[in-house]
């Protein structure tokens, strides 16, 4: 399930990088979703880059881990 307002903050990343961004975010939550900010069509995608800092900080809930996982997907299910 992907909300509307999210979809446009997804990075869109080449799929063999998306791999290893979802392997990161599953490893160190938010990490993946922070580096993959910088690898977006253009400039440095701003909004990723917080999301992954709040998946970062909220892991210590579970809550960021979860995130960071189906973010990760859905980075993931968006790459080309």
């Amino acid at each position: 399930m992907e909300f509307e307002v999210f979809k446009d903050s997804i990075c869109v990343v080449h799929k063999r990088l998306s791999i290893i961004f979802f392997i990161f975010n599953i490893i160190i939550p938010g990490f993946g979703t922070m580096l993959s900010s910088c690898f977006d069509e253009g400039d440095m995608n701003t909004d990723q880059f917080i999301i992954g800092v709040f998946q970062l900080f909220l892991a210590i809930l579970i809550i960021g881990w979860v995130w960071s996982i189906w973010w990760g997907w859905l980075i993931y299910k968006k790459s080309r």
